[in-house]
């Protein structure tokens, strides 16, 4: 009989999850950012406290800081 044994430190890998703290639902696929009722935050920029929106291509805005 073969026998596999695997250690862990519980930190699940890959575990994808929507950019919105503590929302549980699911992302459409791997490469979304966000789920389908937050999805509009994709065109907001990325920076914590900003609320402009991102430029096309980026997940910034213009502002050079950004």
């Amino acid at each position: 009989a073969r026998l596999s044994a695997c250690v862990t430190d519980g930190v699940t890998l890959g575990h994808t999850c929507c950019g919105v703290h503590n929302c549980q639902i699911a992302l459409t696929n791997q490469k979304a950012l966000f789920c389908p009722a937050h999805s509009e935050l994709r065109f907001v920029c990325s920076i914590q406290g900003c609320d402009a929106r991102s430029e096309v291509g980026w997940r910034t805005c213009s502002a050079s800081a950004h």
